[in-house]
């Protein structure tokens, strides 16, 4: 027996509404208002988070043992070459490295607007940048957005990203500038190995 459908019946039910449920917004991404120079307040958006100003693993010994082996290399050099300027050069190398491990890396507030990239008391508008890469290994530790300047005394930077979005990240910049992998430098290594 076929199945009857009475469609009066149906007519007369009201659908019911659907419920669109608003997206969340991310916590960091802010909205703020430029002025034009007609008057007008146009609305962008901007993400922002606070982050160390560099990279540092804490509880290495290396930079430990980096600096007592300057201090061996200060004392060596004394018994041997009796080289005072040497010796003075290489214990303060010692003390110095001693008191950049100790000391708290500063926490900065990073900004990635429409208009520029703000770090800190630092601000790279986007004509000044060559390129970006998303450095994101979180197995090694490595949350970084590095910045390829076109300043030739001064040509990377490195951006703790911490525990934002990388994709949204990469998203925002690149509308503003062109995405290229960046090798890390031999420099950049040691020190990330060193915990310096």
């Amino acid at each position: 027996m076929a199945r009857v459908i009475d469609l009066r019946k149906q007519q007369t039910q009201e659908p019911e509404p659907v419920v669109v449920e608003s997206a969340i917004p991310h916590p960091v991404v802010q909205e703020q208002k430029l002025l034009t120079d007609s008057g007008e307040a146009l609305p962008y958006h901007t993400l922002v988070w606070t982050a160390p100003a560099t990279y540092r693993r804490h509880g290495l010994r290396a930079p430990y043992v980096f600096a007592a082996l300057l201090a061996v290399a200060a004392v060596l050099i004394a018994i041997f070459q009796q080289d005072v300027t040497t010796v003075i050069l290489f214990a303060l190398l010692a003390i110095m490295t001693v008191v950049h491990v100790r000391r708290p890396v500063p926490l900065v507030e990073i900004e990635v607007s429409p208009l520029r990239l703000n770090v800190g008391d630092h601000s790279y508008r986007y004509e000044q940048i060559k390129s970006f890469w998303v450095h994101y290994e979180p197995e090694y530790d490595i949350r970084e957005l590095s910045l390829h300047l076109k300043k030739w005394h001064h040509p990377y930077v490195k951006i703790q990203i911490e525990d934002q979005d990388p994709v949204q990240i990469r998203a925002i910049l690149l509308e503003f500038i062109p995405e290229e992998e960046h090798e890390e430098t031999f420099i950049h290594t040691l020190t990330r190995r060193l915990g310096l």
